[in-house]
């Protein structure tokens, strides 16, 4: 296995009932991802684009959401974000990703 910098897991915010994520890869190559929404059941798969940034959403949970991306199995980064009902945090427009 090529060695990598690790992704850069980020809480963008929340819309619709939906949490959204942010990846960011600074390395020259694609890497296949897994996440998973602690003690929720939630998981999906990505791709993080080479020098890009990638979104998913999960479903939103009552506080906290914490999420975690793992790469080839090993536990590569957790995020936790308080997003709740009260606390709405605008996503529009999407941050811009990595200039290439």
């Amino acid at each position: 296995m090529k060695s990598f910098i690790k992704l850069q897991l980020t809480s963008v915010g929340w819309t619709e009932g939906f949490a959204i994520w942010q990846v960011r890869n600074f390395n020259d190559f694609n890497i296949h991802f897994k996440w998973d929404v602690y003690e929720t059941g939630q998981t999906g798969r990505g791709i993080a684009l080479a020098k890009y940034d990638v979104f998913f959403q999960t479903t939103l949970v009552q506080s906290p959401n914490t999420v975690r991306i793992m790469v080839h199995g090993i536990n590569h980064n957790i995020k936790t974000a308080r997003l709740t009902p009260s606390c709405y945090c605008s996503i529009e427009p999407l941050p811009e990703p990595l200039a290439v």
